[in-house]
């Protein structure tokens, strides 16, 4: 059975992956399934509607999953053994989607795997609000905070549109809200055609990760096209160490060390001018005639 499923997921591999990623979630301790499937449910659905990846339907991953189990696979949560269902699943991504916490407010971390280099691109973790009607705006979050989309354009639309342009690319009545993801950096031409065929056209300028926003919105006789730039990339890098101070010539400094030196030497000097005078009057009264101490006189004349 091990044989056949590596044959299998070898043959699939070398057509190419027919599906850019595929979904896989797990509830973590004392969560209830009911409730990581729900949240299984609202994520794919956000997937599919937000963003341009190309989800593996949920019955091939599971039947694929299934299939892997009972050839053996295991998996400890490692990026590795993650990227060899990957492959099975002949998928660029594996998106895995880890649901603990509590039944009432429950822990969604999702994980990014690249299949091809085994590794973590990132994680996003957030906490679902107890209201599920409030759960839509935090996974679509979880969804654009995801590292798979490069630079992108989303479009928010004040009404239905009947058509999205972007480069090469269309996208019919996408709804009232559109990702484009995927793009390279530089230049890209959008044109948005409404219902009663009035349209609009620009060009949106993209850094190499970031995600432009375009507001459509209409009057009576025009479509307005605004465009919001990708906010600036907040580093994550350290900063540099700070440069040591530069030390200016202290000049008085200077002239303090430049006067000690001056009195030093002339301290110097006194102190052996003082040492010369002395020796030079121990010379002279050594010179001079002396005489007899007294106590000598008494000595000697205790002697005769």
């Amino acid at each position: 059975m091990l044989f056949l499923w590596a044959v299998l997921a070898g043959a699939v591999a070398s057509d190419g992956p027919l599906w850019s990623a595929a979904l896989v979630h797990q509830p973590g301790a004392g969560m209830p399934p009911a409730v990581a499937d729900r949240v299984h449910a609202e994520l794919r659905a956000t997937l599919d509607r937000v963003g341009t990846l190309r989800v593996q339907g949920a019955g091939d991953t599971l039947m694929g999953r299934d299939q892997a189990r009972e050839a053996g696979w295991r998996c400890d949560g490692a990026p590795a053994c993650l990227a060899q269902l990957g492959r099975a699943l002949a998928v660029d991504l594996l998106v895995e989607a880890t649901i603990s916490g509590t039944a009432v407010t429950p822990r969604l971390l999702v994980r990014v795997i690249d299949v091809a280099q085994a590794t973590e691109r990132g994680r996003v973790e957030r906490e679902l609000p107890s209201d599920l009607e409030r759960w839509p705006p935090v996974l679509r979050a979880v969804v654009e905070e995801l590292p798979v989309w490069g630079a992108g354009i989303r479009f928010h639309f004040a009404r239905p549109v009947a058509e999205v342009t972007v480069d090469e690319r269309s996208f019919v009545r996408p709804g009232m809200e559109l990702v484009v993801a995927g793009l390279p950096a530089g230049g890209h031409k959008v044109r948005v055609v409404m219902e009663d065929l009035s349209e609009a056209d620009t060009t949106v300028q993209l850094p190499s990760d970031g995600v432009a926003s375009v507001w459509v919105t209409t009057t009576a006789k025009d479509v307005d096209l605004v465009v919001v730039p990708p906010a600036p990339r907040v580093s994550t890098e350290p900063p540099p160490p700070p440069a040591p101070p530069s030390r200016a010539p202290q000049l008085v400094g200077t002239a303090l060390s430049v006067g000690g030196l001056v009195g030093l030497a002339l301290a110097t000097l006194g102190v052996a001018v003082g040492g010369i005078a002395s020796l030079v009057g121990m010379v002279l009264l050594a010179s001079l005639p002396r005489e007899p101490t007294r106590g000598r006189v008494m000595a000697r004349e205790g002697q005769d």
